[in-house]
């Protein structure tokens, strides 16, 4: 249905193998990737968001702080008490 820029033939053959899968007819209606070849097969897989939270912030330095500043939906706590 589509051009396909992640999969190729070979490819697909050897993820249905990998699942004992020997005759089957595939239609794909989107540029799937293979994970995503996987997850419908598997059909158990729910990828949920997530945010990393960072306890003890206190005890790295700058250096260290501003590489997890890198890092997508990541929350750092410092709970300190005065």
């Amino acid at each position: 249905m589509v051009a396909n820029m992640h999969l190729d033939l070979e490819t697909v053959k050897a993820i249905c193998n990998e699942y004992r899968i020997h005759n089957v007819d595939i239609t794909l209606r989107y540029d799937a990737t293979a994970d995503d070849h996987i997850d419908v097969i598997d059909g158990s897989r729910i990828y949920t968001p997530c945010i990393y939270v960072l306890n003890k912030i206190v005890q790295i330095t700058l250096e260290e702080l501003e590489i997890l500043d890198k890092l997508p939906q990541y929350c750092p706590i410092s709970a300190h008490r005065e």
